[in-house]
């Protein structure tokens, strides 16, 4: 059986709820949710998060399609090697990459980020995002990047968008 794993970003508990609910209504799939309680620079607690999304992929015999939000895509490209082998596809959701800014370079560093994941991977990134801009949202090694209409937190009539994103290659 296929699951999606939903790794939020920073502080957006209640999206989270709603997303959740979306995903799941618009694909029919189990939603397992890793939400991300705490600040941008607190790299052991992403440390943490990381090492319970893996054991949870370790531990299961089912395949993962992983849907990362802002902050959640750095996460989803700082996995163990045995976690990619459950893993279909990753798709990063206004997840920044190629970022110039020392905050970014200081988060990545922190943590077990890989430039290359052995999985597909598809990134889109939203016009009116005032958070992480569209320009910044491209994943160097996407098979596919799209922009939407939408901002850091509201996708535009969201249960279709996750239809087309998930279903498109389950």
């Amino acid at each position: 059986m296929t699951k999606i794993l939903f790794i939020q970003g920073i502080h957006n508990y209640l999206l989270g709820d709603r997303w959740v609910a979306d995903v799941s209504e618009a694909t029919g799939m189990e939603v397992v949710r890793f939400p991300m309680l705490y600040g941008l620079l607190e790299s052991e607690k992403q440390l943490e998060l990381i090492a319970q999304i893996n054991a949870l992929l370790e531990g299961s015999n089912d395949r993962f399609i992983v849907v990362a939000h802002s902050l959640g895509g750095i996460l989803a490209r700082s996995l163990s090697d045995t976690a990619y082998t459950k893993i279909d596809k990753i798709i990063m959701l206004a997840a920044p990459h190629q970022v110039p800014f020392p905050w970014f370079l200081e988060v990545v560093e922190k943590l077990s980020y890989r430039t290359h994941v052995p999985v597909p991977v598809e990134s889109c990134g939203f016009y009116l995002d005032p958070i992480v801009p569209f320009r910044y949202t491209r994943d160097p090694e996407a098979v596919l990047h799209r922009n939407y209409l939408g901002t850091h937190t509201q996708v535009f009539d969201r249960k279709r968008f996750f239809r087309q994103l998930i279903t498109r290659s389950a």
